[in-house]
């Protein structure tokens, strides 16, 4: 089932264990991890806790695939591999299995910036454009593309993919693209004024490392960053021939919820343009790691190796907007320069980064009052409900995993059909400490039933139908299960009217 071992080391218990087959551990916690617990002391001993039992009944229900490493005072108390590197050959994770990082990468991206600005090279409130002066948005600062601040799209190569769906871009082609975006296109809003993610700013941010270091970027990251913080394992992709490097995970999607078949994530169509088209872009990902280096990178942050404490604390400090607010990000978080902070701090400062690409969810977070660790990598793209789940384990809440009654259901209709599915849902609705009833899930599955026009539309129609019972207050649904009418396989307009007047009764209430 699973092998383990376990020994002291300066104090704490260091347990290891590789979880392949997916299969339930005994109940209880392992005497090991009772025994790292006790390590850890009361602060860490819940969160690490329930973080271990949700992540293990997830494994189990096939949503978790991937490692994770808890630290504390930079000691490692837990690190576990659940499943596979390579699901199709049955190859098994372990500590050498290499993740890409995705948007983690942008922490590093943020730490180039801060040591060219420790060198005297360049001033946070300096703009974009006194070191590229063709680029068209003249009041963007360093600052603001470092905070996500600055009003920037994300969708700037569209239109480029969509003229030349075969080609790769990279670094090279950022200026070209943003000068003809500008000629037709404005910001979001005027920089400053608020917080919008955007992947393409940092782009700009290795743009410039790159620029102002005469190094190639990813040259610079493994001189300056990755070497003084000794993470051997790390380094930029550039080429998606890395990609087939012996120890890197392969990445994977399930088609959807009613099947559950995984997919090679490079080869969806609908991915396409990320896993393909714009693979070739660094300063917003690319970064490809291993939990045990990731550890080795928040300890030279702790040491000082990366960079001094006070531009440390200048990264992990929200930064303001116009009005003089911090700024308002996801999740209770605010940006700093480079990584998010949880906004409420009474158990101390969270600072984190996650990352998501097809078929990659990835977290790094890091108690920098209680020296604590958690760091999560995926090669299975998971429901981001579980995401934000292990968030809020991290900040001290008792989250418990829950099975989605809204993916059980669709497999129960697509396997059985109606009748036991409804059955089902019925007799398992009540047992609320297993099972989670959720709108989102319910729509997720029913726009995934929708996609399949000659053999799932008519299951899609079916969850609508029954989610007009469970939401009756809620006119989107109405809207969907219209629109499908409209336009899908089964069409009834009559049907389709009446569901639109309902959308509509429902939308004037509400704005009374």
């Amino acid at each position: 089932m699973s092998v383990g071992s376990g020994q002291h080391s300066g104090g704490l218990c260091v347990f290891r264990e590789t979880h392949r087959f997916m299969k339930p551990f005994p109940k209880g916690l392992p005497a090991i991890l009772v025994c790292l617990l006790i390590a850890v002391g009361a602060q860490g001993q819940d969160v690490i806790q329930t973080l271990y039992r949700y992540l293990d009944q997830a494994a189990q229900d096939h949503q978790f695939n991937g490692n994770i490493l808890l630290a504390q005072d930079g000691k490692i108390v837990y690190k576990r591999s659940y499943g596979y590197k390579d699901i199709s050959n049955q190859v098994p994770l372990d500590d050498s299995s290499r993740f890409a990082l995705a948007s983690i990468s942008k922490t590093f991206t943020g730490v180039a910036v801060l040591q060219l600005m420790e060198k005297g090279k360049l001033k946070l409130d300096d703009t974009y454009s006194k070191y590229f002066s063709a680029f068209p948005y003249k009041a963007i600062t360093i600052r603001q593309l470092l905070s996500h601040t600055s009003g920037l799209p994300d969708d700037i190569f569209d239109s480029l993919v969509a003229h030349h769906p075969d080609s790769i871009f990279t670094n090279a082609d950022d200026l070209p693209a943003i000068e003809e975006y500008a000629k037709t296109r404005s910001l979001l809003f005027t920089p400053g004024e608020r917080w919008s993610y955007s992947s393409f700013g940092y782009q700009l941010l290795a743009d410039l490392v790159a620029k102002l270091s005469h190094e190639p970027f990813p040259v610079y990251l493994k001189k300056h960053v990755f070497i003084p913080a000794g993470m051997p394992s790390t380094y930029v992709q550039t080429s998606l021939a890395q990609a087939k490097e012996p120890h890197r995970t392969i990445d994977y999607i399930y088609n959807n919820h009613y099947e559950m078949k995984l997919q090679l994530a490079d080869t969806l169509p609908e991915k396409r343009e990320w896993a393909y088209n714009l693979s070739g872009g660094v300063g917003a990902g690319n970064v490809v790691s291993t939990t045990g280096d990731l550890l080795r990178y928040d300890q030279a942050l702790y040491a000082g190796v990366l960079l001094k404490p006070a531009t440390l604390q200048l990264a992990y400090t929200p930064v303001k907007t116009n009005n003089g607010k911090d700024n308002q990000a996801a999740n209770g978080t605010s940006y700093g320069l480079g990584w998010f902070r949880f906004q409420d701090t009474t158990r101390g400062w969270i600072v984190m980064h996650s990352g998501s690409a097809p078929g990659v969810v990835t977290l790094l977070a890091r108690n920098i009052s209680r020296h604590q660790t958690f760091i999560v990598l995926s090669n299975v793209a998971y429901d981001l409900s579980m995401y934000r789940d292990i968030l809020a384990i991290i900040n001290d809440k008792q989250i418990e995993y829950r099975k989605s009654l809204g993916f059980l259901f669709a497999r129960d209709l697509y396997r059985q059909g109606i009748d036991y599915a409804v059955a089902h849902l019925d007799l398992l609705k009540g047992d609320t400490a297993q099972y989670t009833l959720r709108e989102d899930q319910f729509e997720r599955v029913a726009l995934e039933f929708s996609r399949d026009y000659w053999h799932g539309q008519n299951f899609a129609l079916q969850t609508y139908q029954l989610m007009t019972l469970l939401y009756p207050k809620d006119a989107h649904i109405y809207r969907l299960y219209a629109d499908l009418l409209s336009t899908g396989r089964v069409r009834n307009k009559e049907a389709a009217a009446l569901l639109y007047k309902r959308a509509q009764e429902l939308d004037s209430a509400h704005n009374r």
